[in-house]
């Protein structure tokens, strides 16, 4: 019982959009996706139309079969407390005030530590297990962040003297000052002469999908990478003609142009816009186009990149050191 006067602090909740994802409606999006007619996405004269008809379809399968709902996240929740656990506990907790401890609670109550082992379970197996040996450091803070003995400093930026969208805009201002006006070379789309080999397969395509990491999020286009991932074979027809019309044409579509810039402070809780980096999220679609690019043409540039270390793979910055070490020597030897 708490005394008289005693406040309890309740918990900060928002609201966010969160799509409801049902097993049973996982099958039925994949015979929806099994039996789309993507013609429509074929006979498109460029590539910016067949991507937009590419996204209009798919998002409308996504939203129809997955649809976005508004839930109340309390900020206080551990990560891998999902709706299934609240539901639980909140069955469990009516049951309490109607009946108090009766068989059913009893039940409900056993049922719901089964949830909360399931729910955390699940979470480490999906987003800490992997980084015991990528990342002992970072496997080491989310272990002692979940036992609730870590007490690093928030990095989090908050603004008091100024609202959201004038401190978005100065962050904008910032990171576009790097930037600089330059005319077009007017050069692309170089002309062929006649059509070139493809720059992927449709199996080529399939790899890069299933290799896609759900974890990370999506980009600006907001399409899920499970949906991606889990559905390759159904849509790495239709995107392996994307990137073979992107190729052919010498553009890449506008949508996989644009990212979602947050601004990162270089140090703890800094909210000095010029102490903060801008890192990009790009569309999941936009870097497998990267890679296959890159995949077709790196072969005939490596004869002509011959003194370049960094982001060549084999090399590092260990090799150029030898190499500037080896030419030193050899100068003084002659």
């Amino acid at each position: 019982m708490l005394e008289s006067g005693v406040q309890v602090a309740k918990q900060s909740s928002v609201k966010l959009p969160r799509r409801v994802i049902k097993y049973s409606k996982k099958t039925d999006f994949g015979v929806a996706l099994a039996t789309q007619n993507w013609s429509a996405v074929f006979e498109s004269s460029s590539v910016d139309e067949k991507v937009a008809m590419f996204y209009s379809i798919l998002m409308s399968l996504v939203d129809s079969h997955f649809p976005v709902r508004i839930k109340t996240v309390l900020t206080n929740d551990k990560i891998w407390i999902t709706q299934r656990v609240h539901s639980v506990i909140a069955s469990r907790q009516a049951e309490f005030k109607r009946h108090g401890k009766s068989p059913l609670w009893r039940s409900l109550r056993n049922r719901a530590k089964t949830v909360v082992r399931q729910a955390k379970n699940w979470h480490y197996r999906n987003h800490i297990q992997h980084l015991k040996s990528e990342s002992p450091h970072k496997w080491w803070s989310c272990i002692n962040k979940e036992l609730g003995r870590s007490h690093a400093t928030s990095t989090r930026v908050t603004t008091h003297e100024q609202g959201d969208g004038q401190a978005a805009e100065k962050i904008s201002q910032h990171f576009a000052e790097a930037w600089c006006q330059s005319q077009c070379l007017h050069m692309f789309p170089l002309p062929l002469t006649a059509p070139g080999p493809d720059l992927c397969t449709i199996g080529e395509v399939k790899v890069l999908l299933k290799a896609i990491n759900t974890r990370k999020s999506c980009g600006p286009d907001n399409l899920p990478n499970w949906v991606l991932k889990e559905f390759a074979e159904d849509l790495a027809p239709v995107i392996t003609h994307v990137f073979n019309a992107s190729y052919s044409e010498g553009t890449v579509p506008v949508i996989w142009k644009s990212a979602n810039v947050v601004p990162v402070p270089k140090s703890a809780g800094s909210s000095d816009v010029s102490n903060m980096r801008p890192v990009s999220l790009l569309s999941v679609l936009a870097k497998l186009l990267e890679k296959c690019v890159l995949k077709r043409l790196l072969p005939s540039l490596r004869t002509v990149i011959k003194d370049q270390y960094a982001y060549m793979q084999g090399s590092s910055t260990t090799i150029a050191l030898v190499r500037m070490v080896h030419t030193w020597l050899t100068a003084l030897d002659s």
